[in-house]
């Protein structure tokens, strides 16, 4: 990805997979292998993954899941549901016995994240759980690089 290919908070929903695995580095893959674990120790049967990004989860779990969809706003991702996640699908309620909602919320204004979380609640089985995770970059000045992520939130909707 070039750098000065995206300026704008909007490109971000133009990026293509290969643009997510150009950023992908070892902080990435650590935060997504926490998520992955935390699914295998559900053992989740139908998944819905918001906010798509890399692949990198999808495509660790999809051989193992009986169904695994996502949904992005960005259609150069190719998702199964072409959707912003402030308006209701009701085609996806209570489809799903987990929903991962990881680096999305972030994006979100704040007016909508109430709408927002309420999606991701209906579109999950009764019963049935969602992790939601926040993460915030923490940067190093002197090169202006990523260094680490903190986990702002995590909630597991049960």
């Amino acid at each position: 990805m070039k750098e000065e290919k995206y300026k704008k908070f909007e490109d971000q929903f133009n990026f293509s997979e290969s643009d997510y695995l150009h950023q992908t580095d070892f902080l990435n893959w650590y935060r997504h292998f926490f998520v992955i674990k935390e699914i295998f120790d559900f053992e989740p049967q139908k998944i819905l993954e918001m906010g798509s990004g890399n692949g990198i989860v999808k495509n660790s779990l999809k051989s193992i899941i009986g169904e695994y969809k996502t949904m992005d706003i960005n259609k150069e991702l190719k998702p199964d549901y072409l959707s912003d996640i402030r308006n209701f699908n009701p085609e996806l309620k209570e489809k799903f016995d987990c929903v991962l909602a990881t680096d999305i919320l972030e994006h979100i204004p704040y007016g909508d994240m109430a709408k927002s979380l309420e999606n991701i609640f209906l579109y999950r089985l009764s019963l049935s759980f969602g992790i939601i995770k926040i993460y915030q970059k923490i940067w190093r000045k002197s090169n202006k690089k990523v260094v680490s992520f903190m986990v702002i939130s995590s909630f597991y909707l049960l």
